[in-house]
């Protein structure tokens, strides 16, 4: 018989397997599709179709994606998510967010970190030939004939083969920290129930893995490990603006000032967009390369009748160039222009 190998996808429909009454009404997805391989052997005169799937880029290394691989990880997040455990099981939680990073971050270098991060490449020079790898297994079968194991022993005794190697204290220690920062619970921020405050633009993260906070009615810099907060710089109220830092380390304010050490001492900032009379209407984020973009509301009332935006490219001292986006306003029967940058 000759035997070549095929490739199939098989259609998988997990409501078939997962009761009504499990997922207490959660939405997710239920349909996924394998891509498996078949191969026809036979077994004496019996013939028996084979099935597996291919581990071949499955982890997704270098760059060799397998069209399994985010399927398998899917599937296992919905069944997750059928019985409850994806908000409650922190194991679960943790499982699914290394497997999703997985293809990103496998690679021979990263065994720099974790010697199991990679498979070790195999010398061809000392590899076991077949038979030898035949004779040795025999051998371990023979030894253990007759032999039981409760579950648990069988999990711990297959782990102990197939888990990963016991770290130090210190790898344990680090990795512990970086999934308590993902998937700790979230703190809140410090508030004065009497006192009705609100939040409109992003917070900013700053190196010490600090938040700086614009509110309302006050400005902070929040840290989530001791949950304490504290003003910033000077303690200035800014209000309902946004607030950047660049590369550099220099904070700019959307009241349209400065500072260079950390909001001790602020310089005003001369052709600034007007952003504080409708900071809540307003954005300004800092690009990668140090760039500064800021949005401006030209006319009359809230909303105005135009909106630009103001670029900086000195670290937001000067902020002379313009990138012009001109839409028809709801009171306006002026066509929509875009007179371009």
């Amino acid at each position: 018989m000759i035997e070549s190998i095929e490739e199939h996808d098989v259609h998988i429909d997990l409501r078939e397997s997962i009761h009504a009454s499990v997922h207490n009404g959660a939405e997710f997805r239920t349909e996924f599709t394998l891509r498996l391989c078949k191969k026809q052997t036979a077994l004496g005169d019996l013939p028996l179709d084979q099935w597996w799937i291919s581990k071949q880029g499955i982890y997704g290394e270098r760059n060799n994606a397998s069209p399994n691989r985010q399927t398998i990880v899917e599937c296992f997040w919905s069944l997750c998510q059928a019985a409850g455990s994806d908000l409650t099981d922190r194991r679960i939680q943790e499982s699914y967010s290394l497997a999703t990073l997985l293809p990103h971050a496998r690679s021979n270098g990263s065994r720099r970190i974790f010697v199991d991060a990679s498979l070790a490449k195999v010398d061809k020079e000392s590899e076991l030939d077949r038979r030898t790898v035949v004779a040795r297994l025999d051998s371990m079968l023979k030894q253990v004939q007759g032999e039981e194991l409760d579950v648990p022993s069988f999990y711990r005794q297959t782990g102990d083969v197939l888990g990963p190697p016991e770290y130090e204290d210190q790898v344990q220690k680090c990795y512990g920290e970086f999934v308590e920062e993902i998937l700790g619970d979230p703190q809140p921020f410090p508030r004065d129930p009497k006192v009705k405050t609100v939040i409109r633009h992003p917070i900013t993260e700053l190196k010490s893995k600090q938040w700086l906070v614009s509110l309302w009615d006050r400005t902070f810099v929040f840290d989530p490990a001791t949950s304490q907060a504290r003003p910033f710089g000077d303690g200035r109220v800014h209000g309902l603006i946004p607030i950047v830092q660049t590369p550099k380390g220099t904070f700019i304010s959307g009241a349209g000032i400065r500072s260079t050490d950390y909001g001790k001492i602020w310089q005003t900032i001369d052709g600034f967009p007007d952003i504080k009379s409708q900071g809540w209407r307003h954005e300004m984020v800092c690009l990668k390369n140090g760039w500064l973009l800021a949005s401006e509301i030209l006319g009359p009332g809230f909303g105005g009748e135009r909106i630009r935006y103001r670029l900086s490219y000195d670290d937001g001292q000067t902020w002379d160039s313009l990138c012009r986006f001109v839409a028809r306003s709801p009171n306006s029967r002026d066509p929509i222009r875009l007179p371009g940058t």
